[in-house]
């Protein structure tokens, strides 16, 4: 965030507030007006959800369409369903005998984590099943962190270190409930969801950012493409128009996040031995077949070989790899610049 902030000219600059928390949104046919919790109120033409898990604009947006109509078709209040928790922490450096690009898995009965070493963090990730599903918010305090660590710490996350050594030298450390889920509807009116807000995915296929970023990218390219098709930008673009536009954006995104979804709902069971099967196939299948290697060709690849671009800037620098990107500057496909995978 401070690197994206730090690159934003001051023009931009001067219309972000952060630190606000919504507080209502309200819909007219030519913008919409939001009320922060400070009393500050705020008039656009739309308002993007990109506020987590527990988005505030979602609730709005439900409330708004159920105004509406009793009957409108809206998203569960609480959608997404949690199964695990986990510890998130980092250490400041890599720790005794970890070096930097090292990557750790770690499968058990009802528990499973990952560990990644860059050359001044290391992430380290340690998940629990939870005895019932919820879709509750849990908060959990500093005694729950300690009582979590007093029954899984002694699991060691590599050859040589603990889940207690990592936490000993820990920078910063949270526990938290891991989400899951996918929601229905994207948008109403001049509302409409991106990133956690529309899916939330566990850490285990590592694909959660990147499909925010592409939610972010899509829309992107579908206002703009709306915009250049208005004669006078001076005047209000039509609700019609951008619900037009929000739609598109939905129907291209829906069906890449659900795939995404399914696939880290899947590893995450099997990685946690959730079944007999899950063990079976983590242990005995897996090893001797090469099937990781083809679970992430048939589920990662396709998506991330086709991530979408901002097709309305040049891409000068992108890095060469085995397997081609399928999008590249203005959507044209690439056939002598391959990705990364």
């Amino acid at each position: 965030m401070q690197l994206l902030y730090g690159a934003l000219p001051d023009e931009i600059r001067q219309h972000l507030f952060p630190g606000k928390e919504v507080e209502t949104i309200k819909t007219t046919e030519e913008g919409v007006v939001v009320r922060c919790t400070d009393g500050c109120v705020e008039r656009g033409s739309i308002v993007v959800g990109a506020d987590g898990a527990h988005s505030k604009v979602r609730d709005c947006m439900r409330r708004i369409a159920l105004q509406e109509s009793s009957k409108a078709a809206v998203n569960e209040e609480k959608p997404f369903v949690a199964t695990y928790r986990c510890v998130f922490g980092h250490t400041v450096s890599p720790p005794p005998g970890i070096n930097p690009g090292d990557e750790w898995h770690m499968h058990g009965s009802g528990i499973s984590s990952l560990l990644l070493a860059g050359s001044e963090k290391t992430w380290f990730m340690f998940s629990q099943r939870l005895p019932k599903p919820t879709r509750g918010r849990r908060r959990y305090t500093e005694q729950d962190i300690n009582s979590f660590m007093g029954e899984l710490g002694h699991t060691h996350c590599t050859s040589t270190l603990t889940l207690n050594d990592l936490y000993q030298a820990r920078t910063s450390c949270y526990l938290t409930d891991l989400h899951e889920g996918l929601i229905q509807h994207f948008h109403h009116d001049r509302i409409v969801l991106v990133g956690d807000a529309v899916n939330k995915q566990t850490y285990n296929t590592g694909q959660g950012w990147n499909t925010g970023v592409q939610d972010v990218v899509v829309l992107t390219n579908k206002l703009r493409a709306l915009m250049e098709n208005e004669t006078n930008l001076d005047a209000p673009i039509s609700k019609g128009k951008i619900e037009a536009a929000f739609r598109l954006y939905q129907r291209d995104r829906y069906p890449v996040v659900q795939q995404a979804v399914k696939a880290s709902m899947m590893l995450t069971r099997t990685e946690a031995w959730n079944h007999w099967y899950d063990w079976l196939t983590d242990r005995h299948v897996l090893p001797r077949t090469g099937g990781l290697k083809r679970i992430y060709r048939a589920f990662l690849v396709p998506a991330n070989v086709n991530a979408q671009v901002l097709e309305f800037l040049e891409e000068n620098n992108r890095p060469s790899g085995t397997i081609p990107w399928l999008h590249g500057t203005k959507g044209e496909q690439l056939k002598t610049s391959p990705g990364t995978h």
